[in-house]
Parts: structure tokens; sequence; C-alpha cells
């Protein structure tokens, strides 16, 4: 039977990409963290790691089961922090789901006030893709998400939060840049790439929608890696990315980032708080009222 423990192990050398730090990490000897780790590759049947001078890097093979064992720990050490909260008598808990950083943008002022305002709250935080935010709203380890709008189930209630424009980003010498306001039917012949984690899927499955019969001409590629990289590697190739935050530290003179545009004014990305009809706790009911305060309705404002 493979042990909990030696799934964190394996987690902690792989984000570490190596056995002496992730030892560390666990204050224990190297030696033994490396012998845990291989009974662990022993009863799989196959290696985790290549190891070398310069440390330990994750298999081919070993990438989806390090990416089930990341979930499988998550969810424990939820339910661990959920039993730590019953036992100590809180007032109540709240885990949230969302996409991207949860005290930047729209969500800052609303979760920062509702830590001061509750601090018997234990508040979790769940950051996942909107797919895989939906599964574990669904499968009650989460009490709400924060995710965009349209993809609710049959027992799930929504209240609309914000919209966040859409921004198409390109090198200067894309010939995008010779076109203002750029609109969706400018975007029909672009090549994209767009991070295939977050809301990149969304974000792709948004572009091919309001394009419709013209989709056929676009060119959409997903590449395992966040917002930043996929700007650089705007940058330096004739590909462009569709993103609600463009990332400031790359909005240099090789990039441009424009404002999309559509039929009613700028074109936006709506999300919303999703949660189960019957989900009575209290805390998601305060977090929904201070929602309602402070957000419902918002809208970005136009920067054209």
């Amino acid at each position: 039977m493979i042990e909990v423990r030696h799934l964190r192990y394996a987690v902690m050398a792989a984000d570490e990409r190596s056995f002496a730090r992730a030892a560390t990490a666990f204050n224990m000897k190297q030696s033994t963290l490396s012998r845990k780790v291989l009974r662990l590759e022993d009863q799989l049947g196959f290696r985790l790691f290549d190891r070398t001078t310069r440390g330990a890097c994750p298999t081919d093979a070993a990438r989806p089961f390090l990416d089930a064992a990341r979930k499988i720990i998550d969810d424990l050490d939820g339910l661990q922090r959920h039993a730590q909260a019953l036992q100590k008598r809180r007032q109540g808990r709240l885990a949230l789901g969302y996409s991207g950083s949860l005290f930047s943008g729209a969500l800052a002022l609303p979760v920062g006030d509702f830590l001061k305002e509750h601090p018997d709250v234990q508040f979790d935080g769940y950051e996942r893709s909107p797919e895989q935010l939906f599964e574990a709203l669904r499968a009650g380890l989460v009490d709400a998400i924060i995710a965009p709008c349209g993809q609710r189930g049959r027992d799930e209630v929504q209240m609309p939060l914000w919209s966040e424009p859409l921004w198409v980003c390109f090198s200067s010498s894309h010939t995008l840049a010779k076109v203002d306001p750029i609109r969706w039917i400018d975007l029909k012949q672009a090549h994209f790439v767009l991070p295939a984690g977050g809301l990149g899927p969304v974000i792709r499955n948004i572009l091919m929608l309001r394009l419709g019969d013209m989709a056929a001409e676009t060119d959409v590629g997903f590449q395992e890696t966040g917002p930043e990289s996929i700007l650089g590697l705007v940058s330096i190739t004739g590909k462009a990315t569709l993103t609600i935050q463009p990332v400031k530290s790359h909005l240099t003179e090789a990039v441009q980032c424009r404002q999309v545009y559509d039929a009613h004014g700028l074109a936006h990305l709506d999300f919303a708080l999703h949660w189960c009809e019957a989900n009575k706790n209290p805390a998601l009911l305060h977090f929904r009222e201070m929602l309602r305060r402070q957000l419902v309705g918002c809208k970005p404002q136009d920067d054209g």
C-alpha cells in the first residue's frame, strides 16, 4: 500500500528538484528521504526521477502521477484542517476555490475585510483551474468557487460579481499592431498561444465562440506554463495571446497589449461566485453578503 508520507516526499523532491532541499524541508537526512522515494518507485514499478549531480528531475512517466499525488495531499490537508476546526470549536470554516492570485484584483478587498470581520472563521484557499474548481465544488471539497459564468450545474447557484476586459497581446511587429480598435474579426487569422492551465481553455472557448464560422482559420496552441512565460514567447514569435491581466513586467516596447472590442464595446470575461444550493454554511452566507455589498455589478473601467 502506498503511504501518504511517501507521496509527500516525492512531491517535495519534484517541487524542489533536489532530494537535499526536500530532506531539509522535512528536517530529515537526505539518505532517508531518498530511500523512501526509492521504495515508492519499487511499489509503482517505474522511476519517478532522473537523478543527476545537479538534482532530481521528474521523468515523463512521473508527471501525471505527481499531479495526482498533489491533489491527494491537498484534499487530505483540507480534511485535516476541517477536523481541526471542528475540534477547536471554531465559529466556522470557509473553503473558497479560485483561479489566479486571491489577494489581487477585485477579490483583495472583500477577502481582506471578511478575514478581519470574522477572525474566528478558518479560511482555506483552493487555487485550481476552472474545470478543477467545479469538480471540487461538486465533490464537497470547497464551499464555493469564484470562476467564469455559464458553467452552472442543476443544483448550483451563481451570483455574478464582476467583469474583466479581454486583452490581446502581440509583438510590436505583428500585423495587429496596425489595427485600432481591435475586434474579434481581426483575430481570425492570428496564431495564438495560451496557458494550458488556469483560464487558458476558457479564453480559447470564448475566442472560438466569437469567431464562429471563421474559427477554422485561427490556430490556437497551449503551453504548460504561466502567463508571464507566454508573454515572453509572444515577444519573440509571431504569435499572439489573449488574457485578462497582462503581466506588467513584459509590457515593454517588444510587446503590445490592446483591449478587444465587440459590438457592445469592450469584450469581457464575466466572473461569478458559485455554490451548491444545499450548502447552509453560515460562514458562506456572511461571505456572500460581503461580496454582494462590495462587488456585485462591478464593471472594469474602460482604459481605451
